[in-house]
């Protein structure tokens, strides 16, 4: 077969001199290459190789010659209603392989030296993004629209660290669904799928329909960084589902779900950091659960908060706000957790009692703001050690809280002093407005401290 290299420089350079792209089309995936960088292009009967990559005649659609730059190392996919364009960056020809299937996306990543970037932007009601690589990668999302029917509007299986920034002034929603049966597959275990650890970052918002079953499952650890904006995940299920530690420096994040809103579980290597773990720095977290059983938020082992803001509401019954199968800490920040259930199967086989904050293992405060509060049972559920050296806490229940010890400041324990136990209470300038509904008309429980207490035990 003979073979001959044409100049294509000199295509471009007719062009003009401003730098140019050349775009190579196969149907709705671009390949583009600056023309700065082609060198010679080898032509076949069938065959055409750009930058040693060789495509086949029969597969390009097009090719032109524009001004608009492509990086090096990154991927673009832009949805249109019923359709996707997907745009590759030249030097990752023969690494990023992608499919198009109307607005359904699949991207395979083959194998990579430098980190890629996907950036996702536009709308579809019948779309997806499906990718598999074994390198970390970014991922934008620059105010993209993505409902699926069908599946998980993004499922990543790329096991490494995976980086999800919300670009900055933008409004990304995904939505996925199921017309069909559930098979069990990852594609039906949440909205948007990450098989490895996922890092957030960026100041846009992100909102996360999981109609099917959770919101977001991150396969290893979830880490969201103080640059993150707003989070909002609805779920028919847990709101956060995520293997090895959650850990919030920054974000204004809201979870509404019927299952746990942010479920922590640790993994089998039991050497893995933060293993089981909740870590809060800052930010805020607003989470409602309202499936009985569930739980506001939970997880294996430690729950360490140091800063931010953190509301938790429970309200069927059994539900919990907080529970800590491990140890608790308490340094800094504002939390208050709330259930508003009864026992589910009372004195049956699967018995729960709603404990506002429960924690199988030592409990310590040394500072910050909190409350807890259970129309039904205890505000404070403490296996272990519980112990009060700071802060500013208010437990209210229907059971009498687990009693605390404390080295440096006044704890009292004692019936309601109001009537019924609802709306704004106050006890010592300790003051916790009740959410609407919350109301113990008859015996209440009261466990108060603060620095300076000055008020006896009843």
């Amino acid at each position: 077969m003979m073979k001959r290299a044409l100049p294509f420089f000199l295509l471009l350079i007719a062009a003009g001199t401003t730098a140019q792209t050349l775009n190579v089309n196969t149907g709705q995936v671009t390949y583009a290459y600056p023309a700065d960088e082609l060198g010679d292009v080898t032509v076949a009967e069938t065959e055409l190789t750009i930058a040693g990559t060789t495509y086949a005649v029969a597969d390009i659609s097009s090719m032109a010659v524009d001004t608009v730059a492509v990086a090096d190392n990154t991927v673009s996919v832009v949805y249109n209603d019923d359709a996707a364009s997907v745009v590759i960056a030249g030097n990752l020809a023969g690494i990023v392989s992608a499919a198009v299937d109307g607005a359904h996306v699949t991207l395979l990543q083959g194998d990579a030296t430098d980190e890629i970037t996907y950036t996702l932007s536009g709308s579809s009601s019948d779309g997806s993004l499906y990718m598999d690589g074994s390198l970390k990668a970014t991922f934008v999302l620059d105010g993209v629209t993505l409902s699926n029917p069908d599946s998980a509007a993004i499922n990543i299986q790329d096991g490494k660290r995976i980086a999800i920034e919300l670009a900055d002034g933008t409004t990304s929603t995904l939505t996925d669904g199921l017309t069909g049966d559930d098979d069990g597959s990852d594609a039906h275990k949440a909205c948007l799928y990450v098989q490895g650890h996922t890092e957030f970052s960026g100041a846009g918002e992100l909102v996360v329909n999981g109609n099917v079953k959770h919101g977001l499952t991150s396969h290893e650890y979830c880490l969201l960084k103080k640059s993150v904006g707003a989070i909002t995940i609805n779920s028919a299920n847990d709101g956060f589902h995520v293997d090895q530690y959650y850990e919030q420096r920054g974000g204004e994040i809201t979870v509404n779900s019927k299952g746990d809103g942010i479920d922590v579980s640790a993994t089998d290597e039991k050497t893995d950091e933060y293993n089981g773990q909740i870590i809060i720095s800052g930010g805020t977290l607003t989470a409602t659960v309202t499936g009985d059983t569930s739980y506001a938020m939970k997880c294996d082992s430690t729950f360490t908060m140091s800063d931010g803001t953190v509301k938790l509401l429970a309200t069927g019954d059994g539900g919990r706000a907080l529970n800590v199968n491990g140890s608790a800490s308490i340094s800094g920040g504002y939390i208050e957790g709330v259930t508003m259930g009864g026992i589910y199967d009372e004195d049956g086989p699967d018995e729960k009692k709603p404990h506002a904050m429960a924690v199988d293992e030592d409990v310590t405060f040394t500072g910050g703001e909190i409350y807890f509060a259970s129309m039904s049972n205890k505000g404070f559920k403490i296996d272990g050690t519980f112990l009060i050296n700071g802060g500013t806490i208010l437990g209210i229940g229907g059971k009498e809280a687990d009693t605390p010890s404390s080295d440096s400041q006044q704890v009292f324990k004692t019936y309601s002093k109001q009537t019924d136990l609802s709306g704004e209470v106050t006890y010592d300038d300790v003051v916790f407005t009740l959410p609407t509904g919350f109301e113990i008309s008859s015996k209440g429980y009261v466990l108060v401290s603060r620095a300076g207490l000055t008020a006896d035990s009843e």
